[in-house]
């Protein structure tokens, strides 16, 4: 699939009198990592939901299109710090968990191996309660990591990751795009934009 996403003419308000942003246009394609960044409260993360299906816009439109054609959007990863984890479970009854949700097939050896390079593997069998904020981020981002996505969406996924977590995330991210996928990121950290060839500011 060679995914792009079309942005025109993008609004949205919660009350129809203020709105966070207006008439926004914008394209976001495969094989590149796109930066959605502004203001404190210019609507990154608002954008980034409504791009990836989860919100609706108030006027215009969201088109994802594949070799010309308009498609459904229904296989998405979405990683931000807001998202809870269940933490009385183990990293590995989380993700047997997350699978049988998603009714794929379990593949334990993916899982270890980014357990193994997010430096998790010795927690796999620790409840997730035990955890640093740190070591949560790094179990989202693998869980949303694992399988194979149209499109992959970080909501500022470096909060709460030391400088090593930063480094592999950014290693995998690079790995996502040189394999055609289609990323974005919601961001102020001038790191994150770095990684980043296409940027819609707010």
């Amino acid at each position: 699939m060679s995914l792009s996403i079309e942005v025109q003419k993008l609004s949205k308000s919660y009350d129809y009198i203020e709105f966070i942003f207006r008439d926004l246009d914008g394209i976001l394609n495969s094989g590149e990592v796109t930066a959605i960044t502004g203001k404190n409260g210019s609507g990154k993360s608002t954008l980034l939901k409504i791009i990836a299906g989860q919100s609706e816009p108030t006027k215009g439109s969201v088109n994802y299109i594949d070799n010309g054609k308009k498609v459904k959007l229904e296989k998405i990863s979405y990683v931000a710090p807001y998202y809870n984890l269940y933490e009385d479970y183990t990293p590995l009854e989380l993700y047997k968990l997350v699978v049988n949700l998603r009714n794929e097939i379990e593949d334990l050896a993916e899982f270890e191996n980014y357990l193994s390079k997010f430096e998790l593997i010795r927690k796999r069998d620790v409840p997730i309660k035990n955890f640093s904020s740190g070591m949560k981020q790094r179990l989202k981002i693998i869980l949303n990591l694992i399988g194979d996505y149209q499109a992959y969406f970080f909501d500022e996924p470096s909060s709460n990751l030391d400088i090593f977590g930063i480094e592999t995330l950014k290693n995998e991210i690079e790995i996502l795009k040189n394999s055609g996928k289609l990323v974005a990121i919601a961001t102020n950290e001038e790191n994150e934009i770095s990684w980043c060839n296409n940027l819609i500011r707010l």
